[in-house]
């Protein structure tokens, strides 16, 4: 459906060592995606069509 993949929270994570990058961006918009903890993912810690509009690393909001 069009909310498929959508909404979706990544918080408090540790990602590492993925081959693909960290976390995957297809779709939006994505629910909070904040303070993980990333490293050693090939292309990046957020890849995808949408990778650049996130910072899955960044602080979350209060």
């Amino acid at each position: 459906t069009a909310t498929d993949g959508t909404a979706t929270s990544v918080y408090g994570n540790t990602i590492t060592g993925n081959a693909g990058g960290g976390i995957k961006f297809m779709r939006t918009p994505q629910g909070p995606v904040c303070s993980n903890t990333m490293s050693g993912n090939t292309g990046g810690n957020a890849v995808g069509t949408y990778g650049s509009s996130y910072d899955p690393t960044g602080v979350c909001p209060q």
